[in-house]
């Protein structure tokens, strides 16, 4: 081959590399360009302060909502709540809607704090206010199940408890869902603290126990000495994951300024949004703290006849229905609602 052809073939063969190169960047454009207008469709974005998570969180609270309530239906419609239905004076009906509702609370309790409660605390950094990517795609949908869970419970408390009188009137949990919905909405629009958000779902572990021993209770085994165990573990778990749980996530947050710090380029939470997670969080604890303090009353009240009295062949109430938490009724810790009775207990 002549100098001539030599060069020219070098030239050509200089010249492919060059457009292949071109075809291979160009290619690669397109291939973000295509992920980066695919990612809002799969639920995954790039926040304003750099982390990533799940986007249009009215649609996951949308189909997180249909989710639990399918849930409910699908319990409703099996055997097996027939056989777990307690009586209810409003008719076997609203005994069935009850106990299915219970059913999802459990399964609920366990997805949410056995699940990305755990995966919160013993998987990631404490106090963690700027999480990667996958981080906080995970604690975000930990978040986003339970919010829809608190909508669709929302409603199931106005339907059963309020329409349909299945159950004394739960203005205490009303106020327990609203003060939490604000509070999620607020770190999910916002794309901060979702880590403590996560942590705090870790108190759903004591609704486990409160289940198991409204069950045991209302099918007959109150006698029966693993009753006695659940029910310690309740009052046990309910003091682990809410008293203190909640006020060690308080003392986290105060160490890290609410997560307000610029560090690393990481845009913090704004005042207002401090503002809202205090009070919300305050309100929450408290609550807690009102509910333990009446579990405790009732699980350490002794029963007629214990102090010498005669028993009697209708027992009389431990305590006046006006001032029982229905929290600890469900859980058997207290005597159970009367049938009869108009009065409403508060939570």
């Amino acid at each position: 081959m002549s100098d001539g052809h030599a060069s020219v073939a070098v030239e050509a063969s200089g010249n492919i590399m060059y457009w292949m190169g071109q075809a291979e960047s160009n290619m690669r454009k397109a291939e973000l360009a295509l992920i980066e207008s695919v990612q809002p469709a799969t639920g995954v974005e790039q926040s304003e302060t750099g982390q990533s998570g799940l986007t249009d969180i009215h649609m996951w609270l949308v189909i997180g909502t249909f989710f639990w309530g399918a849930m409910f239906l699908f319990f409703y419609n099996t055997t097996i709540i027939d056989r777990l239905m307690t009586p209810n004076k409003e008719g076997p009906v609203a005994a069935k809607v009850d106990v299915s509702d219970r059913v999802t609370a459990f399964i609920h309790a366990i997805v949410s704090g056995l699940g990305f409660g755990l995966y919160a605390w013993c998987y990631l950094p404490a106090s963690l206010c700027n999480p990667s990517g996958h981080q906080e795609h995970m604690l975000r949908l930990g978040v986003v199940l339970t919010t829809s869970y608190l909508v669709y419970d929302l409603i199931m408390v106005f339907v059963v408890d309020v329409v349909m009188r299945c159950r004394p009137v739960a203005y205490g949990m009303f106020i327990h869902h609203i003060n939490i919905l604000i509070l999620f909405f607020a770190c999910l629009y916002t794309h901060e603290l979702m880590w403590f958000m996560a942590a705090t779902l870790f108190n759903e572990i004591s609704t486990i126990p409160l289940h198991v021993t409204f069950l045991m209770n209302a099918h007959g085994y109150r006698d029966h000495p693993m009753f006695m165990g659940m029910g310690v573990t309740l009052v046990v778990s309910f003091f682990v994951t809410r008293i203190i749980g909640i006020a060690v996530l308080g003392v986290l947050m105060a160490k890290t300024s609410t997560c307000t710090g610029t560090e690393g380029g990481y845009v913090g939470a704004t005042h207002q949004m401090v503002i809202i997670t205090w009070v919300c969080t305050s309100i929450h604890w408290l609550l807690q703290i009102f509910w333990f303090y009446k579990i405790l009353q009732l699980a350490m009240k002794k029963s007629p006849g214990s102090k010498g009295q005669e028993q009697t062949s209708e027992k009389e109430p431990l305590v006046p229905r006006e001032t029982m938490p229905r929290i600890a009724t469900q859980a058997g810790l207290g005597p159970p609602e009367a049938a009869d009775d108009e009065e409403h207990a508060t939570i």
